[in-house]
């Protein structure tokens, strides 16, 4: 907790002068003040574990952080550019939940590397579900597509942890993955893993992601606004220090209580800005001669939104499948206390994609103009 440190070292540091000063007023100035920056520390200390005894605990080659995300200037947070094999250890209530390495490379997940030449392309964007949180490297869903389609597809992870549709549009505003795209790729495809969540996410209701990419609606026109934080992509947001203390803010508890709270609930605006970002995203997607799959999770049944949001994106012309029709059983796909996929979750869903999607997705591209 860094707000916690800073808050002990500032009452540290007047406590130690103030004993050395000679001036009564001074010294019980130097007191009082020591006393409100060590009543803020008790106060941040009593948030912050009152509110870890509620969630996971997830350590990082033995450290309690996620040391693979760094800062990235256009969405928010990213994972880091260095080759990184990282183990990852989470509990719940002392209760051990799995124990995982995720492999990094060139900020993006692993996919084991197979001999086979490439002859196809295909994306896989979302958050935490399609990054693989709580798999190894070749059981997330990229990975096992890649596997089950006999390594032919130049596949990339673009999911990580927390991210929404905003970070996917975001990617492709920046030609981020425009050089990942061979001309002579015969087959090129773009699958986007969504959850409920992903609503909230993308109207900047998620306290992690205070710097990602804001994108507003305007007279029904999707605008590029900066960042969450207020930020303007068009200058600098500051220094190493700067950021560093930015962030040690914003994740403190006393933030999160007082000052940032989370809304949960969405409404009909904040679903219009998420489709008016799918349509955006297949859009772009199709002017890169590319297909747009949108994969709805099973948590889409109970969602209060799930008719509207179905019947839109029909209205629109976006690929739109629910899993939930898919999965003929409901054991063993998701990682029990934590609620991520496992890796069954993934292996079903990437042998329908390879058996049913691919052939006629693929068949479809060489003989059709495309529609956007």
């Amino acid at each position: 907790n860094g707000l916690a440190l800073g808050l002990f070292g500032a009452t540290v540091l007047l406590v130690i002068p103030g004993i050395g000063l000679k001036k009564l007023l001074l010294k019980q100035l130097a007191y009082n003040l020591a006393a409100v920056f060590f009543a803020f520390f008790v106060y941040e200390l009593y948030l912050d574990f009152s509110h870890n005894g509620k969630q996971k605990t997830i350590t990082v080659n033995g450290e309690p952080a996620i040391s693979y995300g760094d800062y990235h200037p256009e969405l928010g947070y990213a994972p880091r550019k260095d080759s990184l094999d990282v183990q990852v250890v989470c509990r719940k209530d002392d209760q051990f939940l799995y124990q995982v390495q995720y492999g990094l490379r060139d900020g993006r997940r692993r996919i084991p590397e197979d001999e086979v030449e490439d002859t196809a392309f295909v994306a896989f964007m979302g958050g935490s579900f399609t990054f693989g949180e709580g798999l190894n490297d070749e059981e997330t869903l990229a990975a096992q597509f890649n596997q089950i389609t006999g390594g032919h597809f130049k596949t990339i992870n673009c999911g990580f942890h927390g991210y929404g549709p905003h970070h996917a549009l975001r990617m492709l505003d920046k030609s981020f993955l425009q050089n990942k795209m061979d001309s002579s790729y015969r087959c090129r495809l773009a699958v986007y893993l969504f959850i409920p969540d992903h609503v909230r996410r993308a109207a900047g209701y998620a306290s992690w992601d205070f710097n990602g990419p804001k994108y507003t609606l305007r007279a029904d026109s999707l605008i590029s606004s900066g960042q969450f934080s207020g930020e303007n992509n068009a200058r600098a947001a500051g220094n190493k220090i700067q950021r560093a203390l930015n962030d040690m803010w914003h994740r403190s508890a006393i933030a999160h209580k007082h000052f940032r709270k989370e809304k949960i609930d969405v409404d009909e605006r904040d679903l219009a800005l998420t489709l008016a970002i799918f349509e955006q995203l297949d859009k772009a997607w199709s002017a890169q001669k590319v297909d747009f799959i949108l994969l709805l999770d099973p948590a889409v049944d109970e969602w209060p939104w799930r008719e509207n949001f179905q019947k839109a994106l029909e209205q629109r012309g976006i690929t739109s499948i629910l899993l939930s029709d898919i999965f003929s059983q409901q054991d063993d796909l998701y990682i029990e206390g934590d609620g991520h996929p496992t890796a069954i979750y993934n292996q079903i869903l990437a042998e329908y994609l390879s058996n049913e999607q691919v052939p006629y997705l693929c068949h479809q591209q060489q003989h059709r103009s495309w529609k956007h």
